[in-house]
């Protein structure tokens, strides 16, 4: 992966997007990874050029975490298709510095991120609003089709939003109480040897809180309005008392826990989905991610493009819905987000499996974030029979369960190294 820059990078990715076209495995990077690594205090031996404004790139291998810094990462361990992806890149890149007329010089920065490794997109950070405006516009002409075709009412948007938020508390929760089952978090890493069996538990850990995550999503798709709210209840504090007895006190994880026992607990009516409730669902996930994506162009266009990119999809994919068929009664009217779900759901999907290497040992719940977005593109799909719902909460249960028993594992999978014996001389 290309992660770091030097900045006002807008030239320097330009011709990195042309380069690695010809790149066996093509590009890979994209600017929120520019913008996190630029917060880190680590460096590199590209951090001097940085420092003095040069323009660059950088590249990196991720994955295989046990062998991060172990006696395994040995020449002989080296994925080859890693190791040719890194130096076709590199190599496509500098002959086109070389080529050029002038060796790039820092302008301004630029939103980018490749996509599948099959093509960069990019555009200036102000396009940023233009794309939010969009997106709410193509919002607005869905809320208008099924107003007529569903009677669509505004607490059935605002249930959709409440939807949105429980699954962002609730997902915080079961993530860091899952991954605090794989072993100690934080300040409780007490040596280096328990950091590297850490790592060597990353993959199970990763796949316990994935599980974790798609049974609050899945909960959300059998209607969390139907379910009994005690047992609600029960699971999220049970999973706060784990993450703080496993993992120590956490502010967010108290505050996540908080925000879901009030919001499980909020009154509330079943909304009937053969009127305007799949509708008010999914537009709620809409508006909800667009106020994020507004907030963070605000704070971070670099950074937005996650909540934005993925936002405009689900609103394109709702007015195409609107026009087929506003009742989202058979295929066709189901096809537009069908689409999205599988094309954008999948490109989110590989976005988080590079945020859970990065940040994934401390901060299992920045996860949540991928799940919310790729139930905001699913929420249509959400089936209206009774027998159907109680499946997916049986199988949101099942997950659940699943991912605990994958965390806990990894203890076993990868047990911590046996103390040295001391000889005394």
């Amino acid at each position: 992966m290309m992660f770091e820059t030097g900045a006002g990078n807008a030239y320097t990715i330009a011709e990195y997007s042309k380069a690695t076209r010809h790149a066996t495995g093509g590009p890979s990077s994209n600017a929120l990874a520019v913008f996190v690594y630029r917060l880190m205090p680590n460096g590199t031996d590209f951090t001097v050029a940085a420092q003095r404004g040069l323009a660059g790139v950088n590249f990196a291998f991720i994955g295989r975490p046990a062998q991060y810094h172990s006696p395994t990462s040995t020449p002989e361990a080296l994925d080859q298709g890693s190791l040719q992806h890194i130096g076709s890149q590199a190599l496509e890149t500098a002959d086109r510095f070389l080529r050029a007329e002038a060796l790039p010089q820092a302008t301004r920065n630029t939103v980018y991120a490749d996509v599948f490794g099959l093509v960069v997109l990019r555009h200036p950070p102000q396009a940023g609003w233009l794309l939010l405006a969009l997106a709410g516009g193509l919002t607005g002409f869905a809320a208008w089709g099924a107003r007529h075709a569903r009677n669509l009412r505004w607490r059935d948007v605002g249930t959709g939003a409440a939807d949105g938020l429980w699954l962002l508390a609730t997902g915080v929760v079961l993530a860091q109480a899952t991954r605090a089952l794989g072993g100690p978090i934080g300040g409780r890493i007490d040596s280096p040897e328990t950091y590297y069996t850490l790592l060597r538990r990353l993959p199970w850990m990763e796949a316990g809180v994935a599980l974790a995550l798609l049974a609050a999503a899945l909960l959300v798709l059998a209607g969390r309005g139907r379910m009994d709210k005690r047992v609600t209840a029960g699971v999220i504090v049970a999973a706060v008392a784990v993450g703080l007895g496993l993992g120590g006190f956490d502010p967010i994880l108290v505050g996540a826990g908080i925000l879901s026992l009030g919001l499980s607990f909020w009154p509330r009516v079943a909304t009937d989905d053969r009127s305007g409730g799949l509708w008010g669902g999914w537009l709620g996930l809409i508006l909800l991610v667009l106020v994020f994506g507004a907030a963070a162009q605000s704070a971070a266009p670099e950074a937005a493009f996650l909540l934005i990119w993925t936002a405009l999809a689900a609103s394109m994919a709702a007015a195409g819905s609107a026009l087929i068929g506003a009742r989202l009664e058979g295929w066709r009217s189901l096809l537009p987000p069908l689409v999205a779900t599988a094309g954008v759901g999948g490109w989110l999907l590989a976005q988080g499996h590079g945020v859970f290497l990065g940040v994934g040992m401390d901060l299992a719940g920045a996860l949540v974030l991928i799940a919310l977005l790729v139930l905001m593109l699913a929420r249509p799909l959400a089936p209206v029979a009774l027998s159907a719902r109680r499946t997916l909460a049986a199988t949101a249960a099942a997950a659940l369960l699943l991912g605990c028993g994958l965390s806990l594992a990894g203890r076993a999978a990868e047990p911590p190294p046996a103390p040295q014996a001391v000889v005394i001389p």
